[in-house]
């Protein structure tokens, strides 16, 4: 709880110039020598605007990968669960992400 609190002030680049859809931890998903894919606690934060998907690294208090979405569309509800990130866009669209080694992964 207290960090949360005291994050507004230390991660430098998240956003506070527009509406935030969705905030949380969510795990990373790495993949082992024999293809399986292992989660795991990663230190990062994911904040969901109308205009982006921002990673925010709480180690270095900086934002890292992000997904913009094409011209013309923006991200109207967001949603996560401890893997995954699924955005509703503005023309009906639904896009799934999960983050894979530090980068957000789009799900086909």
């Amino acid at each position: 709880e207290d960090c949360l609190i005291n994050c507004s002030n230390t991660i430098t680049d998240l956003r506070r110039d527009m509406c935030t859809l969705a905030f949380g931890n969510i795990l990373t998903r790495t993949k082992t020598s024999d293809g399986k894919s292992v989660y795991e606690e990663g230190g990062a934060f994911v904040q969901v605007t109308p205009k982006a998907i921002i990673l925010l690294d709480i180690v270095t208090a900086t934002s890292g990968d992000s997904w913009i979405p094409d011209e013309g569309q923006t991200i109207v509800a967001a949603d996560l669960s401890a893997s995954q990130i699924a955005v509703a866009l503005n023309l009906g669209r639904v896009v799934l992400f999960t983050i894979l080694n530090g980068r957000l992964k789009r799900q086909k």
